[in-house]
């Protein structure tokens, strides 16, 4: 492959990125913000709030609802700061998960 099929695949994938942010940012009401360390594609920044782009996709390809995302991510910061160090990842959560009070 050449250096401009390869630079052309690049900015498709960086646009593909982009767009799932901007539609997960418009399904959820929050404002991208961009991604974390200008790498897009990783952990795309939302206000107070960081996910992994693996999960954004999820979200949207299962059409979770509204706000489940959101609840997680509080549910996993309330859960570390009340001394549970346990981690459930998204689909797990989805899946009815939840954090246990210890």
């Amino acid at each position: 492959m050449t250096k401009k099929q390869l630079a052309i695949l690049d900015s498709e994938y960086r646009l593909a990125c982009v767009n799932y942010a901007c539609a997960f940012a418009k399904k959820q009401g929050i404002e991208f913000d961009g991604f974390l360390n200008d790498a897009t594609c990783n952990t795309v920044m939302f206000g107070d709030y960081y996910f992994d782009l693996s999960d954004i996709i999820f979200d949207l390809q299962n059409t979770q609802p509204k706000g489940l995302i959101l609840r997680w991510k509080n549910d996993s910061i309330e859960a570390y700061f009340a001394g549970n160090f346990d981690t459930i990842n998204y689909r797990s959560y989805c899946d009815g998960h939840r954090y246990q009070k210890k």
